[in-house]
């Protein structure tokens, strides 16, 4: 039942807000997360008599260890380090840091924050009463662009280009037009972590890959990482597409540049593609930055 999802929701962030450090001592049946009746009753009973038996003989209880906790958290605590010391590589003279979020709130993250970056590193952690309302207060502020100024882009953002391969590139994903070869690259505006300024705009030309295209697509790509090469990578995904008119070239050339924009603003990208000739023929894509 939906109030049954809901309450495990509830149950589960209370939990995992109460998670301490594996070499902190915690009661030794660990952190208890009563079951529904509905879910209880729909687990084998073989299973049941286990988790029985690790909850001392006590029924629709789930036992969380802090051994359970950290193998379910690793892969985020290792994540986050990755993400902070990028950061602070590209950052001199960083002497303090602030954790914000609801799970700031979890003393399983400020310890493996204070271990790595404070004890091992000279870098005051703190941490505010209330590290969920920073959040939100920065969002809305965001959202009413109210003292800010910039963003730093959680993802990278380009469109997919089709380049063409020389003779010798044979290494590469290729697609045949009219006889030449090409491959589709993953054509970066801004990357991932970059710091842009709101309001700001990256202008990129293109020409159509024939001379008998009349319409050319754009496809806008986003990924987690930074510098991608291939649209085919993993992560990769395609947030916004737009199939743009284009008119033939009189003397029969090329010569039909094309404009791509990207416009960043306080919650979403806006991407304009449109020939030089014709300027006002644009085609909008919208990106939100979640």
């Amino acid at each position: 039942a939906r109030e049954d999802v809901f309450y495990l929701v509830e149950a589960w962030e209370q939990v995992k807000l109460a998670l301490k450090p594996r070499h902190l001592e915690q009661a030794a049946a660990g952190q208890r997360i009563p079951l529904p009746v509905a879910l209880w009753d729909s687990i084998p009973l073989p299973i049941q008599e286990t988790l029985k038996g690790e909850a001392n003989g006590r029924t629709r209880h789930l036992i969380l260890t802090p051994s359970d906790s950290e193998f379910i958290f690793a892969p985020q605590l290792t994540e986050i380090e990755g993400l902070v010391r990028d950061q602070l590589h590209r950052t001199s003279g960083c002497t303090k840091m602030i954790l914000v979020g609801g799970f700031a709130r979890s003393e399983l993250l400020q310890h493996f924050i204070r271990e790595r970056f404070e004890h091992g590193g000279g870098v005051q952690v703190f941490c505010p009463p209330n590290p969920a309302r920073s959040v939100v207060e920065g969002a809305i502020l965001c959202g009413l662009g109210q003292n800010v100024t910039s963003r730093c882009m959680r993802k990278t953002y380009g469109i997919k280009v089709n380049m063409r391969l020389l003779d010798d590139q044979t290494d590469l994903p290729e697609v045949m037009y009219d006889g030449n070869r090409y491959t589709p690259i993953f054509t970066v505006f801004v990357n991932a972590h970059d710091e842009v300024a709101l309001d700001a705009v990256i202008i990129k030309d293109f020409l159509p890959m024939r001379v008998t295209d009349t319409t050319v697509s754009i496809t806008v790509l986003a990924c987690d990482h930074r510098h991608p090469s291939q649209p085919a990578e993993p992560g990769v995904e395609v947030v916004g597409t737009a199939s743009l008119p284009v008119a033939l070239d009189p003397a029969g050339g090329n010569n039909r540049p094309l404009d791509v924009e990207f416009h960043f603003g306080t919650t979403e990208i806006e991407v304009y593609a449109y020939e030089r000739r014709a300027p006002l023929a644009k085609q909008r894509i919208r990106v939100n930055y979640v």
